[in-house]
């Protein structure tokens, strides 16, 4: 079977390499055609600024057990490796073409063991999101989907490319490629793991109408969210949030997600996205920025005051310096990694290359998740809207929500606090997980 899978890419042998070899003159995101340099040997890396690395650049500890999310340094670009604790693994995104062969494959090799994927989601199409993955194509077979945008999306592109035409030919040759529904169940991993599709193609869940256009393929986007227990994960590619003139994306698309632990910044902290309500509302603790050497002033250093504006914000953590910083009175919680960005969460907690952190006690999932549809969880949904006059509630003393004691944020640890009614809970300042709906 695995010999027939092979045989499929015989006939795109051509178009990968185009890809490979392809040099782009304007297209959006990526950094102008540069030489391409050989990646460092992750040890030799030196962090800049407070240095917070794993040196071997693979996961340490427990991590089986656990949520991998593990941000590959592919300089400018982007690339994300998420591993379920049932061991579902998804790839978003693969940088530019050279990063696959040199970054990607290798490190999914060495730190995993791997020979197949379940999925890999595109979130636009760009070159430095797209270009790696015809070597990721060529080394494992996929074993659920092939999710991006859709061809209706690829029409409108200004720039016309071998590297598109190989990129298509590639994920049609898995026989898995489609676009993504906007649902719960998309990416099942068999776990408590959640993820949720958000936007694609323009699309927000909910609404009835397109905001993106696809003139401007960073409004495009696929966002996902990501649950597991407390801990709350959002990443979107280049997603655009109004600036310098682009379709504002990210506001509706924040109304959904809420409050999360760790944002993947969009479009490599540029402008044209992160603006302050879809900051202001996600309220992240921690920001991962994927950004290498460019001229595009990226991370855009309004962007970065913008970030710290942010009251919940604790550290921004980059693989790569970029082209702009924040003012000096920000670099004490600057972690410029010059390395992949690992994080390894439990349902309580969250480690990034080793350095520990709680989550904020809040679930990002709000009450619009069990009303939107279409969704995959509808006993979920039918569950809380059962009454539950007579349960014990239970108070988590950091976040002051109370819980049901089935809830599956409902954490012992942390709920020390027991109350006989939902008047006592509220007289005593909790409020209600949005979740369980107590």
């Amino acid at each position: 079977m695995a010999k027939n899978y092979l045989l499929k890419f015989a006939a795109v042998k051509s178009a990968a390499a185009a890809l490979l070899g392809f040099t782009l003159l304007s297209f959006g995101c990526a950094a102008p055609s540069t030489v391409v340099h050989p990646v460092a040997v992750q040890a030799e890396k030196i962090p800049t600024i407070n240095p917070v690395m794993n040196i071997a650049g693979c996961p340490t500890g427990d991590w089986q057990h656990r949520l991998v999310i593990h941000h590959f340094d592919v300089g400018q670009g982007d690339s994300t490796f998420l591993r379920t604790p049932s061991g579902t693994t998804i790839l978003v995104d693969g940088g530019r073409p050279a990063k696959g062969a040199e970054v990607i494959v290798p490190t999914i090799k060495k730190c995993y063991g791997l020979n197949e994927l379940d999925y890999v989601v595109l979130t636009h199409f760009d070159i430095d999101h797209y270009g790696g993955l015809n070597s990721v194509f060529s080394e494992f077979k996929i074993r659920k989907a092939v999710y991006d945008p859709g061809d209706s999306v690829i029409m409108h592109k200004k720039f016309k490319s071998d590297g598109i035409t190989a990129y298509r030919a590639l994920a049609d040759s898995s026989g898995k490629r489609k676009v993504p529904p906007l649902t719960d169940d998309a990416i099942e991993t068999g776990d408590k793991t959640l993820f949720q599709i958000i936007a694609v193609g323009g699309r927000v869940r909910g609404l009835n109408s397109s905001i993106g256009t696809p003139s401007n393929d960073n409004s495009m986007s696929i966002a996902i969210s990501l649950h597991y227990g407390t801990f709350d994960y959002f990443i979107a590619g280049d997603l655009t949030g109004g600036g310098n003139g682009t379709p504002d994306v990210e506001s509706e698309v924040a109304k959904l997600v809420g409050d999360v632990d760790i944002l993947h910044a969009n479009h490599h902290g540029s402008n044209t996205s992160n603006n302050a309500f879809f900051l202001k509302t996600l309220q992240p603790e921690q920001i991962v920025i994927s950004v290498g050497d460019n001229n595009y002033h990226l991370p855009n250093a309004k962007v970065l005051e913008r970030m710290f504006q942010v009251t919940s914000l604790k550290n921004i953590f980059q693989t790569e310096k970029g082209n702009e910083h924040a003012p000096e009175n920000f670099l004490s919680k600057m972690r410029v990694v010059n390395g992949d960005i690992i994080v390894v969460a439990d349902r309580d907690s969250y480690s990034i290359n080793g350095q520990q952190f709680a989550t904020d006690g809040i679930s990002g999932l709000s009450e619009s998740h069990f009303e939107i549809g279409p969704i995959g969880k509808t006993a979920e949904k039918n569950k809380i809207q059962d009454p539950h006059d007579n349960i014990i509630f239970h108070g988590n003393v950091d976040s002051h929500k109370f819980h049901k004691k089935s809830c599956q944020f409902y954490n012992c640890k942390l709920c020390i606090a027991e109350f006989k009614s939902k008047k006592e809970a509220v007289s005593k300042g909790y409020k209600p997980c949005k979740v369980c709906n107590p």
